[in-house]
């Protein structure tokens, strides 16, 4: 049996990894659709193109061009994230795509997010904006009654919104550090790189450059996760990151999605390890999800 790390309390680790697997373009929005019902490629096609149209003001004008979702789907049923239903199509066209164990474990866990992207979608819906480049004061959209299956796929939107704060890379492993107590930049960068340099398994050879990191910072201090402060009075200008009574509670919305995801722990390594082109002959790992069909 493959030896992983040890992840017990490591909750922040898993939800880490629940970011990178949802950062891939089209898996969230798949993977919301199909928890419906199985869909062929041009039902999750057209629906999402839909989507994209009517939320223009919220994401800007983002078109999916035709066959955009192909190569998505035969990757997630790679990864495990998704299964053909019946037996498996000639023509990848006309397949069936439902939900894997692992996927509905996923979204199940993420809706655990809803209580508190409920209570703070106006937050959400401007920090989205912001990071589309969409200017947050104009006009916005669901102004209109909504029909019960609006009413889920606006709150499934909210959870994507939440995660979606941390799509910058490095942002949510920058937050983790912060959250276990104030640290200057170049401690949090030490401390993340010495985690990046334990988790190699994942990893790989990425790195994190200064530049980044202080980007990263800018980011999570504009959404208001953390704050910058004086160190104090005897080191003049130099100063510490420190977690918001804001992030603390989104981490703390967190927490379950980690502590649930927890058994695929394994499965989420396979999948990032296979995107990042670590299983290979020269680095071997081996994975849980070899024998899923693409």
């Amino acid at each position: 049996m493959t030896e992983y790390p040890d992840v017990s309390g490591g909750w922040h680790r898993i939800v880490g990894q629940v970011v990178e697997v949802l950062r891939g373009r089209w898996v969230y929005g798949v993977i919301s659709l199909l928890a419906e019902a199985p869909k062929a490629p041009r039902e999750l096609h057209a629906e999402l193109a839909e989507v994209h149209k009517r939320l223009h003001w919220l994401f800007g004008d983002r078109p999916m061009a035709d066959g955009a979702l192909y190569k998505p789907l035969r990757d997630m049923t790679r990864e495990g994230l998704l299964q053909h239903v019946g037996e498996r199509a000639a023509f990848p066209q006309i397949a069936y795509y439902q939900l894997s164990p692992i996927s509905e474990t996923l979204l199940g866990s993420l809706d655990l997010l809803a209580p508190w992207c409920e209570a703070n979608y106006g937050y959400l819906e401007r920090m989205t904006r912001i990071r589309y480049g969409v200017d947050p004061e104009s006009p916005t959209g669901d102004a209109a009654a909504l029909d019960e299956r609006a009413q889920v796929m606006r709150l499934r939107r909210a959870i994507g919104m939440s995660f979606g704060l941390f799509s910058p890379r490095w942002s949510w492993g920058l937050l983790s550090v912060i959250s276990e107590g104030p640290r200057s930049p170049g401690e949090l960068f030490a401390v993340n790189a010495a985690r990046i340099a334990n988790n190699r398994h994942t990893t790989g050879q990425r790195t994190m450059s200064e530049k980044v990191g202080y980007d990263m910072l800018h980011w999570l201090d504009r959404c208001d996760l953390i704050s910058k402060r004086d160190a104090n009075e005897e080191e003049p200008g130099r100063v510490v990151y420190e977690l918001t009574e804001f992030g603390r509670g989104l981490m703390n919305a967190f927490r379950p999605v980690g502590e649930t995801m927890k058994p695929f722990y394994e499965d989420m390594v396979s999948i990032l390890r296979e995107r990042r082109g670590l299983d290979s002959d020269n680095q071997p790992w081996p994975s849980t999800l070899l024998a899923v069909g693409d």
